[in-house]
């Protein structure tokens, strides 16, 4: 009994003098340690919690931060497509203006052209409706942008019609190098802004 020594030390809600009378140094020890690594076991457990609780956390906050970017983006990606509309919209309606003064469908506005060297096919002779087209160019330009072959009298019927006209005109301007010079009334000013409105379009 020489190296037993009493303590009180608690063991299950219980002192440990109530389980045995006496405990060694050996059975303190092992208490001890046994409550160490309880309490690091603990703490280890605490910090994986925090850990998986900050991950998740960051993990969310990423994911709606970058949801919250493309949102952005798409907002600003519709808002540029519709300034880019408005703004052919409003060179059509300025050449509209300056060719035919924009007349009505009603009017159906048929110009003859002078033509005095004869140079220009009888079909051409004249310039129809309020983008004043002639119809060969109409002819053109439906056969290179759409693919299709269209008789005088189609050709004739879309420059009667402005809204066609103006729509196809939006087409030949913004999708066809130069298309813009097809109108004679078109302005270095009008050419700068096609070119403007193209570099819009590219971002």
């Amino acid at each position: 009994m020489k190296n037993m020594k009493k303590i009180q030390v608690n063991w299950m809600n219980k002192k440990l003098c109530q389980i045995y009378p006496y405990a060694t140094k050996w059975e303190v020890f092992k208490y001890r340690t046994l409550k160490i690594f309880a309490k690091i076991v603990e703490l280890s457990v605490i910090s994986v919690s925090v850990f998986l609780v900050v991950s998740v956390g960051f993990y969310f906050g990423m994911k709606n931060k970058v949801e919250a970017e493309v949102e952005v983006v798409k907002v600003f990606n519709d808002t540029l497509s519709l300034r880019i509309e408005e703004l052919k919209t409003e060179l059509i309606n300025e050449l509209v203006v300056l060719e035919s003064d924009n007349v009505g469908d009603d009017e159906a506005l048929i110009v003859y052209d002078d033509n005095k060297n004869g140079t220009l096919p009888r079909k051409d002779k004249v310039s129809i409706g309020c983008m004043q087209f002639k119809i060969g160019t109409i002819q053109k330009y439906v056969k290179e942008l759409r693919n299709e072959e269209l008789t005088n009298y189609e050709a004739t019927m879309i420059a009667l019609n402005c809204e066609q006209s103006k729509q196809l005109s939006k087409d030949i301007i913004f999708e066809v190098k130069g298309g813009l010079w097809n109108w004679s009334v078109a302005t270095e000013k009008m050419g700068n802004k096609v070119e403007f409105i193209r570099s819009l379009s590219v971002h």
